[in-house]
């Protein structure tokens, strides 16, 4: 067993530049915003964090990690959460993910996958699944940063997701969505998250 019980990071920074486009003269100059995952800095890096390992078993609390990027213009003003990965399966436990203009808690598991022998998707399909989502606000501007594909959302959003069951035939039991001056009560199944090739969504609306 070995345990590292205080990692501490205090004022880092981190940056990654592709090698190759540096040489190119056709390079175009980076933009503001998607983010460009060869190229991009983090600066004022502060971690704090916990972990202990043992045969088939990992452990890993992270107490405080915070950092900002100027472009694209992001700020991590808080992560935080309890992570743990065995032969038996996978949990993340009060997860707390604090942007300048986002906030999301979360919590979920993973049950039968042994993440230690790997695993393919379509394993995953009996496997005990639980998640729990509250996001008092999501910006969707400060997302689309990283996902371009919503980039037609403006302004934010609340959400409230509690869903349970098989990987591959998982329950919503809760979806509260309240965005631009409305409220969405949402139910439902998912099948098929094991082969995303068949995916079928089941939705009721209140």
């Amino acid at each position: 067993t070995g345990i590292v019980e205080d990692i501490e990071l205090k004022n880092g920074s981190i940056s990654v530049i592709e090698s190759v486009s540096l040489l190119s003269p056709d390079t175009p100059a980076a933009s503001p915003s998607p983010l460009s995952y060869d190229n991009f800095t983090l600066k004022d890096i502060n971690l704090q964090l916990s972990s202990a390992f043992r045969k088939n078993e990992y452990h890993a609390t992270v107490r405080h990690a915070s950092f900002y990027s100027d472009q694209p213009q992001f700020e991590l003003t808080n992560f935080k959460g309890e992570f743990e990965a065995s032969d038996r399966g996978i949990s993340i436990r009060n997860v707390l993910l604090q942007s300048s203009r986002s906030y999301i808690e979360f919590d979920g598991s993973l049950r039968g996958v042994d993440m230690f022998k790997g695993f393919s998707l379509a394993e995953l399909q009996d496997d005990s699944t639980r998640l729990q989502l509250k996001a008092t606000n999501v910006d969707f501007s400060e997302l689309k940063t990283f996902l371009p594909a919503v980039d037609f959302l403006e302004g934010s959003a609340y959400l409230d997701l509690r869903a349970d069951g098989q990987f591959g035939d998982m329950d919503v039991r809760q979806l509260v969505v309240k965005v631009y001056q409305s409220t969405f009560n949402i139910t439902g199944n998912v099948r098929n998250l094991h082969n995303p090739g068949h995916l079928l969504l089941t939705a009721y609306v209140g």
